[in-house]
């Protein structure tokens, strides 16, 4: 499989063909995930932590990504619930809320989406 580089990263070339990415395609990412929250092997409990420690750490690794000189912080649009369709806008500090909701309304799954964005900050008055 042949690599190409583009913006400084390594990106695989799967199809054969010539593909053009710019810097604005590779600004945003997201994670878009159904997480069930019924083991047969782990509590709910323990499953719900094992979902908010790879939230955090999606949130931690996508922080650590480097960022364009004209934006000052990455920021998160977070969404959350039953299924795609019923998910809700939420700010990134209320997954672990939106998920705790989940285990006492006693859902079998919970989808999550995350889609990171780079942002500068306004000016303070």
């Amino acid at each position: 499989m042949r690599c190409k580089k583009a913006v400084g990263i390594f990106l695989p070339d799967i199809r054969g063909e010539s593909s053009t990415f710019t810097g604005a395609a590779l600004t945003r990412s997201h994670m878009k995930k159904v997480f069930p929250l019924i083991s047969e092997r782990h509590k709910p409990a323990r499953v719900a932590e094992q979902v908010k420690g790879d939230v955090r750490k999606y949130l931690k690794r996508e922080r650590k990504k480097k960022l364009a000189e004209e934006f000052d912080y990455w920021d998160f649009d977070c969404r959350t619930g039953k299924s795609a369709n019923e998910a809700v806008s939420c700010h990134e500090k209320e997954i672990g809320k939106a998920l705790d909701a989940a285990l006492t309304g006693n859902w079998t799954e919970i989808y999550i989406e995350i889609l990171s964005k780079q942002a500068k900050r306004g000016k303070e008055e």
